[in-house]
């Protein structure tokens, strides 16, 4: 039985614009429905994109809170140059790069 876009991106992960794409590239078959809606074969949907954990990811990351890649990567790098400056006894010497 075959599956809506809305649903093959939730199981596999990825936009119904990725799919759609795949799907006029020829990278994964589809089927247009009588009443103009595409739907896909899971089992020519996982043939391409392995499904996703039981508990869904949103397709959009959340970038309001601090565990966005960004963050994380700038107080990883904080933190890692902290280390650093301990290590080497300059922390002091770091105050201009808005090392404490």
């Amino acid at each position: 039985m075959s599956i809506t876009l809305r649903e093959a991106s939730e199981k596999v992960g990825v936009t119904r614009q990725t799919l759609m794409k795949a799907i006029k590239t020829g990278r994964v078959s589809g089927q247009k429905s009588d009443n103009g809606e595409w739907r896909i074969e899971p089992v020519e949907l996982f043939r391409v994109w392995p499904p996703v954990n039981e508990v869904q990811q949103p397709l959009q990351p959340d970038i309001t809170g601090s565990d966005t890649p960004v963050y994380r990567l700038k107080t990883g790098c904080c933190v890692s140059r902290l280390r650093n400056c301990a290590k080497n006894g300059t922390l002091g010497e770091n105050r201009h790069n808005g090392l404490p």
